[in-house]
């Protein structure tokens, strides 16, 4: 099945990169259209919120209540993701947002989101999947935290209900570390269940994704800043600009080098072809009724005769006309 987020076709052979905003427009609007701007600037196919109500999200209490504060102070308010959303089609970008509690997800779903994120924490929250595969829209599912049981259940309760879903390899570590990011895990998650896989990336790594890549990612998500200095729980583990523009430039590269399953000889090559290969040339003045043998000619450089790949066959066949010297032989030479 071929699934489109908007008008972007999943595919191997064009990577769908998200820019993960998440919460680093810290309250404010203007970080937040600035976030947009930007990743649309540094090559990004869509920039992605998250949008939650802080009370439906973390319960209140004396060990919860600074984390709960954090949380209320990063809340936009659902116009405001409206207003984001049409800022985002104005600039040429798509909008999305990984919906953290039911309300959420249906003021996503009434604004007309063309995808939705399940994110990592709800792995086994299936009643919240199935709310989400039931809209029919594609359904990107981070495997952070989850084992290979967890992530199956996952996968066959959304699946039951919606086919177009992606399953996005993840570490849920802020910011993950090198050793643990395993991304062969992609060519295993694509081989068992034989569906579009990401990356969701929490490491600092601009190579990390172009390996995804490599290893058959068809969508990217990466943490995304304008600043790393910035106060807030992702921005040092965030790409800025001028990084995310490098790892959108390294992805395509990775793209272009990949290629495709089928070997084919170039242009060029063809153009080099004869200059590299080896024909069968004379080594000294050959007679007429002479045998051609080891003797008398040899391999070389270009190709103007018999080639190489003839020089079997034609061993003890006779001259049917005097050859000079360091002469290519060619078929109307021999009999």
């Amino acid at each position: 099945m071929v699934i489109k987020i908007a008008q972007h076709k999943i595919s191997d052979n064009n990577p769908f990169i998200i820019a993960e905003a998440g919460v680093n427009h810290n309250g404010s609007m203007e970080l937040a259209r600035e976030l947009i701007n930007q990743a649309k600037r540094c090559g990004a196919h869509a920039v992605k919120f998250q949008t939650y109500r802080t009370e439906n999200l973390l319960i209140k209490n004396k060990k919860t209540k600074e984390l709960f504060n954090e949380l209320k102070s990063y809340e936009l308010s659902y116009d405001e993701f409206g207003e984001l959303m049409k800022f985002s089609r104005k600039e040429g970008i798509i909008f999305l947002s990984t919906p953290d509690d039911v309300e959420s997800f249906k003021y996503l779903r009434k604004i007309k989101v063309p995808a939705y994120k399940i994110g990592s924490g709800e792995i086994d929250n299936y009643y919240f999947q199935k709310l989400i595969a039931e809209t029919g829209k594609p359904v990107i599912l981070s495997t952070g935290t989850g084992d290979e049981d967890e992530i199956y259940n996952a996968y066959s309760n959304i699946y039951a209900v919606n086919k177009k879903l992606i399953i996005m390899h993840c570490v849920s570590e802020y910011p993950a570390e090198d050793n643990t990011m395993n991304l062969r895990y992609i060519r295993t998650l694509k081989k068992k269940y034989k569906l579009p896989v990401g990356l969701s990336d929490h490491s600092k790594s601009l190579l990390a994704p172009s390996i995804a890549v490599s290893m058959g990612a068809s969508i990217i998500e990466k943490h995304f800043t304008l600043d790393n200095e910035l106060k807030g729980p992702d921005h040092s583990m965030s790409l800025d600009p001028v990084n995310f523009s490098l790892m959108c430039g390294l992805i395509k590269e990775t793209v272009t080098l990949l290629g495709n399953k089928e070997k084919r000889v170039t242009y060029n090559e063809n153009k080099l072809k004869k200059l590299i290969r080896k024909s069968i040339y004379s080594t000294k003045e050959i007679e007429e009724n002479d045998l051609l043998d080891t003797e008398n000619t040899i391999l070389l450089r270009p190709q103007l005769g018999l080639k190489a790949s003839d020089y079997e066959y034609f061993l003890n066949k006779r001259f049917k006309k005097k050859k000079n010297a360091f002469k290519p032989v060619r078929a109307q030479d021999v009999e």
